[in-house]
């Protein structure tokens, strides 16, 4: 699967070279559509335990400076799409890659999408493709703008944001189904971990008969670590997002992974269930609320060495201003608290972190 995955990145960059960039639409050369885009969003973050290093707490990826301005997220993207074949090359930089992709090579690092796929049949919406991809789990984007939220929610920041390996994929005629089978290097990897050998795979099953109504079903399910630790992962992620009038928004989300150690058949399981209300007062200005929970008391994902683990609760609202067609100012309050003191406080630790971002994101 490497060597597929390193046959496609080569061709995307081939592909981005190939003629010169008109404009940020897509426009057709040759048959071909190209697509250059651009997003760049920075942040400030007061967090009122004043960490000394400048740190939030160390399960949150997005947004986790505090004290100081910062970039959290950057990227530039070029697609090509035609009627049998696509391709996608995005580099990406800010304080979550540094955060996210720190177990990857240095040549991996900036890598937020490098993919390409071919059509399968003339008649039906059959779709290959391998490389880099965003995940087909969760309902939340790295990309700020396309979230109600500001920060993201805690299912998300440790849940897959991106997947390296094949896809086949299906959309039926009416667009109300999409399904998708994928087989990956791990549970987010861009290179498959020194040590595993087998493969990973998950399904995605996407149901939308209206457009104000998604329902979604995904998994993932493999071996996360090296062979060695001989860990069977089984992740389910369910969420519905409904747009019930104009002004009005709903998504609910729940998530429940189980990892099995296999040398002494013991199991550790996590939940965490979500809750993000919308509600949009004109054209430019919305707001959102969140209510949220993540339990991982054994320390499947998130270790504590506390007596309850991480069993925190998770609050939040925010304020957006849309401006033009390619600015978003933001300003979100998030409450985070657990049953034991985990968080950084003073003098000592709290069980409670309270946090005031202000966000700004542009986009070409």
């Amino acid at each position: 699967m490497l060597q597929i995955i390193r046959k496609t990145i080569i061709f995307a960059l081939l592909t981005s070279l190939a003629v010169p960039l008109q404009s940020q639409d897509s426009i057709p050369v040759r048959n071909f559509k190209w697509g250059l885009s651009a997003y760049v969003e920075g942040f400030y973050s007061y967090d009122f335990s004043k960490p000394p290093d400048h740190n939030r707490p160390w399960f949150l990826y997005n947004f986790n400076r505090a004290g100081k301005p910062a970039v959290n997220f950057a990227f530039a993207k070029l697609s090509i799409t035609h009627a049998k074949i696509r391709a996608n090359l995005a580099l990406a930089t800010g304080t979550y890659v540094r955060a996210n992709y720190a177990g990857e090579p240095d040549w991996a690092k900036p890598l937020l999408e490098a993919n390409a796929g071919l059509k399968l049949s003339k008649k039906k919406d059959l779709w290959i493709d391998a490389g880099i991809f965003p995940s087909h789990i969760g309902f939340e984007s790295a990309t700020g703008k396309e979230n109600w939220t500001l920060s993201r929610s805690m299912v998300a920041e440790n849940s897959p944001y991106f997947e390296t390996g094949i896809r086949l994929s299906y959309r039926s005629p009416n667009a109300k189904w999409y399904m998708a089978s994928l087989l990956l290097n791990g549970c987010q990897r861009i290179t498959k971990q020194k040590g595993s050998s087998l493969i990973n795979g998950g399904i995605q099953v996407t149901y939308t008969p209206s457009e104000n109504f998604t329902l979604n079903y995904s998994n993932f399910v493999g071996m996360p670590e090296k062979d060695t630790m001989n860990i069977r992962r089984i992740y389910h992620n369910l969420y519905a997002i409904g747009q019930l009038n104009k002004i009005l928004g709903i998504i609910f989300g729940f998530d429940l992974g189980t990892d099995r150690y296999a040398y002494n058949n013991t199991a550790k399981t996590w939940f965490t269930p979500v809750l993000i209300t919308r509600i949009k007062l004109d054209q430019q200005w919305a707001i959102a609320f969140r209510t949220e929970y993540y339990a991982d008391k054994s320390g499947a994902l998130i270790v504590t060495n506390t007596p309850n683990g991480f069993s925190s609760f998770g609050a939040s609202a925010n304020v957006d201003f849309a401006w033009k067609k390619f600015a978003l100012f933001r300003a979100e309050y998030r409450l985070l608290t657990s049953r034991d003191p985990i968080f950084y406080g003073n003098p000592s630790l709290a069980t409670n972190n309270n946090a005031i971002t202000l966000s700004a994101a542009f986009w070409y």
